[in-house]
């Protein structure tokens, strides 16, 4: 699966169990505080049934604004 979404989950929870989200990821990776960003925002409301490996981050960011049910019916 995407490394992305990994990454998304991981600061999501952090941002939950401990209240700190970004510092240590901004410390760990190469990535910058607005796609980090990105990534916890798709994360959150991309669903892991509604992750498909076959398709690019692309579509999943495309899609993770709508509702789960919607998200299903851009994959068919």
């Amino acid at each position: 699966m995407h490394d992305r979404f990994w990454l998304g989950d991981w600061l999501n929870y952090g941002e939950r169990k401990y209240g700190e989200k970004y510092s240590q990821a901004l410390e760990q990776t190469d990535y910058e505080y607005d796609t980090l960003r990105k990534f916890g925002y798709v994360s959150d409301r991309v669903e892991i049934g509604n992750r498909f490996p076959e398709l690019d981050w692309t579509h999943h960011m495309v899609v993770a604004p709508l509702e789960p049910k919607e998200q299903i019916k851009w994959h068919e």
